[in-house]
């Protein structure tokens, strides 16, 4: 198996904005998240965003002006639903040929190992798409104070894609 190409402090930067960014998007409604998300700020970074995956962009508003549409909007997509919600984001979900009491328990090593526990900060399972964003987000910033360590951790995101975000 080959190393991966080093990754510069720029790249590492703006891949840690893309995790905000999608952070920012799907975490559990508040209203200052409310308030971000009907922001041109946002609406300009998401087209930034589009334009570099070729994604298209959404027509029209991005979410419900009233904060209490937002909030059950983000409920209806993400939260509630029979037998589940429209868009679950819990990696155990997708990932099909493992059982999810394996992928959980990966999630839970890798999150010790970096001494990370996003877990106690969200309250949902260790293999919610807000944990695995906060745990690149945190990898990003031990790669920041300790560029020495840049290289492991490059590789330790990658294992950690590579195996849970397929």
């Amino acid at each position: 198996m080959t190393s991966p190409a080093p990754v510069s402090n720029e790249f590492s930067t703006l891949r840690s904005a893309v995790y905000r960014l999608l952070l920012a998007a799907l975490d559990k409604p508040t209203p200052a998240q409310h308030d971000l998300l009907l922001g041109t700020g946002f609406r300009e970074s998401l087209s930034l965003l589009c334009g570099q995956f070729d994604a298209p962009f959404p027509e029209g508003q991005l979410v419900p002006s009233s904060y209490p549409d937002f909030e059950s909007r983000y409920l209806a997509t993400f939260e509630v639903g029979l037998p589940e919600a429209p868009v679950v984001l819990l990696a155990s979900h997708h990932m099909q040929h493992e059982p999810a009491p394996r992928i959980v328990h990966e999630h839970i090593l890798f999150y010790k190992h970096f001494q990370c526990c996003p877990m106690d900060e969200t309250g949902e399972a260790a293999d919610h798409l807000l944990n695995e964003l906060r745990f690149l987000i945190y990898l990003d910033q031990l790669r920041e104070g300790c560029p020495s360590s840049a290289e492991s951790l490059d590789l330790a995101r990658r294992d950690f894609l590579d195996r849970h975000l397929r």
